[in-house]
């Protein structure tokens, strides 16, 4: 049920799973594994709080049963990844080195390593501490490389990093990363989800840089993947928002006009009164103000303020 995506059924069946193992084995490795598996599928469907209590359970048999094992790395990186989505970062940091010095210490140079690095750079990026999120993500990276080559979790380890550079402000070394992330995705996957995201980088960085012309570019591209995979979502609006954004810089109005409409009609469908809705209303504000436009432009700013109040 889980590989369907159908996360309430696979949650019922995990749970008579565990009722059935609770009953006859009591604490046993069996036992365990059910829990995980409950806690999981209650992180697939949000239930982050209920996810934390499961995944507990299961790593207190593992530690108890199995010692340093890679089922009990599993359990407290799992338990790291629920604490990042309750924003308990203190706590995601420190199950997710445990989960690391035990893979570091049973696996060595593995993809499991690997992806024990990949959380913690997600943790310290949580933390705004960028330069320890930049450490684990390239080693993950370097990890990747070495055992995996150009593969899918290459590429994300690439854009991880670039986007970290970003937060550093070093937008020439996110610029280098994102390039390589999108060649990857290029190479495997074509247009996909995950290579229109690498367009959007590469071309949120370029705009960094002030390389509008080739900002454009890559947004045009990013958006007509989203079109064409998604229709309107909110990927899709992030572009529209990004191309009205780049016309903008470029003196081009009336195009940015166009776009940022485009981006504001798919929010209001998808998302009402949102931050990211407002977001539309002050760029078309903006927009506006750049055309001498004033009382269009203030209508939009003040449906962004309102929004924001």
């Amino acid at each position: 049920y889980s590989d369907l995506d159908d996360f309430s059924s696979a949650l019922e069946e995990h749970k008579k799973a565990l009722n059935i193992r609770q009953k006859l084995l009591g604490d046993h490795e069996d036992t365990a594994e059910s829990h995980y598996e409950v806690g999981r599928t209650y992180r697939n469907l949000d239930y982050f709080s209920s996810a934390l209590e499961e995944h507990k359970k299961a790593l207190n048999i593992r530690e108890k049963i199995l010692g340093d094992n890679e089922d009990t790395a599993w359990s407290y990186f799992a338990l790291g990844h629920t604490y990042n989505n309750l924003d308990d970062f203190n706590s995601a940091l420190e199950a997710n080195k445990k989960a690391l010095s035990i893979r570091e210490k049973l696996l060595g140079d593995h993809e499991e390593t690997a992806w024990s690095h990949l959380e913690l750079g997600f943790t310290y990026d949580n933390l705004e501490d960028f330069s320890s999120a930049l450490e684990e993500h390239k080693k993950a990276l370097s990890m990747r490389e070495k055992l995996l080559g150009d593969h899918e979790d290459t590429a994300e380890s690439h854009y991880e990093v670039g986007c970290t550079y970003s937060d550093l402000d070093d937008f020439s070394s996110a610029l280098e990363e994102h390039k390589k992330a999108l060649n990857i995705r290029q190479k495997l996957l074509g247009d996909h989800e995950d290579t229109a995201e690498s367009h959007y980088e590469v071309g949120r960085t370029y705009r960094n840089l002030d390389y509008f012309s080739s900002a454009l570019e890559e947004h045009k591209k990013a958006l007509n993947i989203r079109e064409k995979i998604l229709g309107d979502n909110e990927d899709t609006a992030w572009s529209y928002f990004a191309l009205g954004h780049t016309y903008n810089n470029l003196d081009d109005f009336n195009s940015a006009l166009e776009a940022n409409k485009k981006a504001l009609s798919i929010r209001e469908k998808l998302l009402g009164d949102h931050e990211e809705t407002a977001w539309s209303h002050l760029e078309l504000g903006f927009t506006y103000d750049n055309l001498e436009d004033f009382s269009s432009a203030l209508e939009e700013h003040k449906k962004a303020l309102s929004m924001r109040e």
